[in-house]
């Protein structure tokens, strides 16, 4: 639905291009649109050199269709893998342990060493503290069941 939302977004920005009355109306859409991405970048003589041209390029450009792609199907079918495969491990416990609080404490420490994991790898693949992004992400788990705990889970 995002990838549906943004080429909607885009589609919008160029009809907005078109349907603006001159070539400076046209690029005040565009400065809109990307000044708060680009200003930390550029000057304001480069930026202005860019929308030109991104207008330029635009007004002959035909509109894409926004519908669903293939693309698109492939990304919802990963996402609901990902999320399936990462309940797998909390419902395990349940399966296999008959005591419905032990089942349960069991799942929460699956899942709170599955964010440890998930925080680790991230660290990995920011270029940060895999052991800080770890804990942070554990400890974070942890006061989660904590609450859940005080409440009655």
């Amino acid at each position: 639905m995002n990838a549906v939302f943004d080429r909607s977004r885009k589609t919008r920005l160029l009809a907005a291009v078109r349907k603006a009355k001159s070539e400076q109306a046209a690029v005040g859409v565009i400065r809109r649109e990307l000044d708060g991405t680009l200003e930390p970048f550029t000057d304001e003589a480069e930026r202005q050199s860019l929308y030109e041209g991104i207008v330029t390029v635009l007004q002959r450009l035909e509109p894409q269709k926004t519908r669903i792609r293939k693309g698109d199907l492939q990304g919802a079918l990963a996402s609901f893998v990902l999320v399936f495969a990462s309940t797998v491990p909390a419902a395990i416990p349940f399966l296999i342990v008959h005591n419905a609080y032990l089942a349960l404490r069991l799942s929460n420490l699956l899942l709170v060493a599955m964010l440890f994991g998930v925080g680790y790898a991230w660290g990995r693949f920011t270029s940060s503290s895999r052991w800080h992004w770890g804990l942070s992400l554990m400890l974070t788990g942890l006061v989660l069941v904590l609450i859940a705990v005080a409440l009655g889970g």
